[in-house]
Formats: C-alpha cells, sequence, structure tokens
C-alpha cells in the first residue's frame, strides 16, 4: 500500500472519519442505553486518530523512534474506560463487556484511520456496527435454545430450597451449581442463592421460570 502523507487534506479526512465511525456506532449504544454513549465513541475515535497522527509527523519530522508507540500506549491506556462501563449487578450479573470491547476496536479504528490505513478502519466500523446491531438477537436466540439457565433466586427458608430440587427433578432439569449469597438487606431475611441448571431436553426459559417462580415459598427469581 502506498505511504499517505500527512498534509491538511488527509489530516481532515482522518479526522471526520474517525468521528463518523465513532458517532455511528455510539449511536448504537446509546439506543440501548449503555453507559458510553455516541459522545464517548466519538472522542475515543478521534482522540486515538489524533494520537497516531501525532505519532506520524513526530516520526517524519525527527527521523527517529518507533512510528507504533504512542498507538501502543492508546490500545493499552484505553481499558480504563473500558473497565468503567463493565457493571456488576446486586443479582451478580455482569454488564458492559460488548460496550467495553466496543471502545477498544473504536480506539484502534482511530488508529488505523490516523495512519492512513482507510481500507481497514473501515471494514472493520462496517463489522463493528454489524456485529453490534445484528448478534444481539442471534445471541438471544442461541440463548433460549441452549439447555442451561442461571438463576437469581430468593427463599423463605431452606424448605423451600429443597421444594424447588423437586419441582427441577420433574420438570426433568437438573441443579448443576447452587452458590448462596450475602444478603444486603438483613432484615428481609430468606435465602438467596445463584442457582445453575442444565435440561435434559432444550428449555423453554421463560415456561420453566413461571413454573419455578410459582411455587410456595419463592420471593422472587430471574434469570440472569
Amino acid at each position: 500500500m502506498k505511504y499517505i502523507e500527512l498534509n491538511y487534506v488527509s489530516i481532515i479526512i482522518r479526522i471526520l472519519l474517525a468521528a463518523g465511525i465513532g458517532c455511528i456506532i455510539g449511536l448504537e449504544r446509546e439506543s440501548k442505553n449503555r453507559p458510553a454513549g455516541f459522545r464517548t465513541y466519538t472522542l475515543v475515535s478521534i482522540g486515538a486518530c489524533l494520537v497516531m497522527m501525532t505519532n506520524q509527523y513526530l516520526f517524519s519530522v525527527y527521523q527517529s523512534g518507533d512510528p507504533a508507540r504512542l498507538g501502543a500506549q492508546v490500545i493499552s491506556g484505553v481499558g480504563f474506560l473500558g473497565a468503567g462501563t463493565i457493571l456488576v449487578t446486586r443479582n451478580n450479573q455482569v454488564r458492559g463487556l460488548t460496550t467495553a470491547a466496543a471502545l477498544w476496536t473504536s480506539a484502534c479504528v482511530g488508529l488505523a484511520l490516523g495512519i492512513g490505513f482507510y481500507t481497514g478502519a473501515l471494514t472493520v466500523g462496517l463489522v463493528l456496527l454489524f456485529v453490534m446491531v445484528f448478534f444481539r438477537p442471534m445471541n438471544r436466540i442461541l440463548h433460549r435454545k441452549n439447555g442451561f439457565m442461571r438463576l437469581y433466586a430468593h427463599f423463605n427458608s431452606s424448605d423451600d430450597i429443597d421444594d424447588f430440587l423437586r419441582k427441577c427433578r420433574i420438570e426433568m432439569v437438573k441443579v448443576s451449581d447452587m452458590q448462596p449469597l450475602m444478603q444486603k438487606d438483613a432484615d428481609k431475611g430468606g435465602i438467596v442463592v445463584l442457582i445453575e441448571l442444565k435440561g435434559f431436553l432444550d428449555i423453554n426459559h421463560e415456561n420453566l421460570i413461571n413454573k419455578l417462580s410459582n411455587l410456595e415459598g419463592v420471593r422472587y427469581m430471574e434469570e440472569i
């Protein structure tokens, strides 16, 4: 590929493309009400683009140093933003991994645009947008069809857990793991557990949760 030198036109094109791709990806996250929206993605993308152009400028002017050094620092340094979007809910459910990964990829796209690698940057930007938009419903379908479930459940007593286990056997579902959790609201009492289920056949998740949550002694239950 022909080396693209820095000039006013190439600088403007790179920054505009970085802003556009970051904004489009961020809008998808914004529509899902995620912690990082279009402004965050846009800033990460154009910031990475500027770093890479600065790296190219320094190398071309002074003819020394590593032309990839600053870009490498961006790839590792953007992790602090990604860590800020990863949350653990009260039910021990981890959220924000996709947003963190997309932020990191957005920074990489900005770096590629900053050095003038337009083909790679635009291709990855389109693929990233496709994954964010179309893989989500596919993931839901696969999740519903597999034989595994993870439940957050709040029982009145240990006897109610025994009733729950008996109901699982009737429904041909195996309890593969059960972990008690600390109850933050001690005045509420009861027993809170994380439960992993495995069905011998494909599980209809919604129907099974309705049957199990309607058992006497079950205060609250949801799939996580």
